[in-house]
């Protein structure tokens, strides 16, 4: 029964079925049956319609491809006066129709899943070979385009290329492509790029989770499944008592989002604010990541964090999305750059999107910047269920990516896979029960959730050794993390701080 089920299991696939209109295809001359022309191309509308999870607006360009491949390859069979040689044609057929598909219909699939925007007001960037070359070019071309500059301002310019970029501002969006081609051929220019706008897209919870036994004083950690009973037990005794380790007067914790609410009642105490205008969140989000990084625990109130009761790590956050849910890239970039010159030793980012652009240079600039200064930087792989190295900013080296986990320890169905990454980890993020504003609390699922999960821990780690570096905490979060059915690797916070701890106790 497994043959019968696996030949079913292929044929009862797009490709299966363009395989078969393909052979009726090539039966059509030599049967003299115009009718399978017509059975040909209805088992084409129906795989694509059927096995197909492009959008609309793209339904018609996957049916007319398939039709326009599959006719194709039929009048090459057609050519072909024996019959046998006609058929011996169809795996090479099939063979073509599969690298098609898994190189072109990807493209589509990409362009579909998610529309990109621009920033209205700055809709290119665009970077110059020096600042002397950047000037020249503002004052010979103020008068034809719209220039915004400067967009980026790095406290330390010796050691970023930011401050060499401007913006332009494209009033008439049907000229984008013009001047995005006119711009370029200037021999100044070096890199320009689109300024893209990211937007939070968050799955809906599916799961009822089942409350736990509370061992902290935590009132709500019965709905955390993340801080486990042996999470609970470990940090509240173990963890605490090496609070006297921390080196740091505190290590900071940024939060690029939404904003915080500052004042909530399970916050306020590792809260630190950078500016006024960045400690309140009209949106949420921003608060429910800073409750599962940095949540007061053991203070009988609320939810509880990785972090212990007597920490010296904060918490702050700089607003680059708004109240929509909307933000540039040149804002988050901005923002990155504020969080390092205040002093950052973690910045956690739970945004990000499809990309326009194969490389992001603005995005790898200002990650350089960070890990300048030795700033660890951790951003949320995406909710598409694809691959992550097409998503911005997860695929710019030096980040370091996380995708959801749910409940039951399998990777989310919405999370984007990140085997394809440089550094990637998996940790919870599917109903994850959380800070809101105003006092509130509530259950959120993406990689959204999973990133600052890992980030207040890592920012834990910059409590007590300033100076660990990017790769080192990266290998020890692999070294330390626990394997699943389906091989990834999935971060065990309890096993990661033992080994750091023993390292640490080891080389002292």
């Amino acid at each position: 029964m497994s043959g019968i089920t696996t030949v079913t299991e292929i044929l009862f696939t797009h490709e299966g079925f363009l395989g078969l209109a393909l052979l009726l295809m090539c039966l059509v001359r030599w049967l003299k049956a115009p009718v399978l022309h017509v059975l040909s191309l209805g088992l084409v509308i129906y795989s694509v319609l059927m096995h197909s999870d492009h959008a609309t607006q793209n339904l018609p360009l996957h049916m007319a491809s398939d039709i326009a491949l599959i006719s194709g390859l039929s009048l090459l069979a057609g050519i072909v006066n024996r019959k046998a040689l006609s058929f011996a044609l169809l795996p090479m057929g099939i063979a073509l129709m599969l690298v098609f598909h898994a190189v072109y219909m990807p493209l589509l699939e990409r362009a579909d899943k998610e529309t990109i925007k621009l920033d209205s007001s700055t809709e290119l960037l665009v970077e110059f070979s020096n600042k002397a070359a950047l000037q020249k070019w503002i004052s010979e071309n103020s008068g034809t385009y719209s220039i915004k500059y400067p967009v980026f301002e790095p406290l330390d310019q010796d050691i970023s290329k930011l401050d060499e970029y401007l913006g332009i501002d494209i009033p008439d969006t049907k000229d984008a492509k013009k001047i995005y081609k006119q711009i370029r051929k200037y021999e100044q220019v070096v890199h320009i790029e689109w300024n893209e706008l990211m937007a939070l897209n968050l799955p809906s919870n599916e799961n009822v989770i089942s409350e736990q036994n509370a061992i902290l004083n935590d009132p709500l950690v019965v709905k955390q499944w993340a801080i486990n009973e042996d999470l609970q037990k470990y940090y509240h005794s173990s963890v605490s008592s090496r609070c006297i380790l921390e080196k740091k007067d505190y290590a900071l914790l940024a939060i690029l989002d939404t904003g915080i609410d500052a004042i909530h009642e399970d916050l306020q105490k590792n809260y630190i604010s950078i500016q006024k205008k960045y400690d309140s969140d009209p949106r949420g989000h921003g608060t429910h990541c800073a409750g599962i990084a940095s949540a007061v625990s053991q203070n009988g109130i609320g939810i509880a964090s990785l972090w212990p009761a007597c920490t010296k790590a904060r918490v702050s956050s700089i607003r680059v999305i708004n109240a929509m849910g909307m933000g540039s890239q040149a804002q988050i970039i901005n923002g990155i750059i504020e969080a390092v010159d205040r002093g950052a030793d973690v910045i956690s980012m739970s945004l990000g999107g499809i990309s326009n652009d194969s490389r992001q240079k603005a995005y790898q600039e200002a990650i350089d910047y960070a890990k300048a200064f030795n700033c660890i930087v951790v951003v949320a792989a995406g909710n598409s269920g694809a691959d992550a190295r097409n998503y911005c900013p997860a695929n710019v080296d030096g980040v370091l990516a996380v995708g959801a986990i749910s409940p039951d320890g399998r990777p989310a169905k919405f999370s984007n896979y990140i085997h394809n990454l440089e550094r990637g980890i998996y940790a919870p993020g599917e109903d994850i029960y959380s800070c809101y504003p105003r006092n509130s609390y509530k259950s959120l699922s993406g990689t959204s959730m999973a990133a600052p999960y890992v980030a207040g821990f890592v920012n834990l780690l910059k409590s007590y050794d300033p100076e660990i570096s990017l790769e080192v905490v990266y290998e020890l979060l692999e070294s330390s993390a626990d394997t699943s059915q389906e091989g990834i690797r999935i971060f065990n916070p309890k096993k990661a701080l033992e080994l750091f701890m023993a390292r640490n106790e080891a080389s002292s």
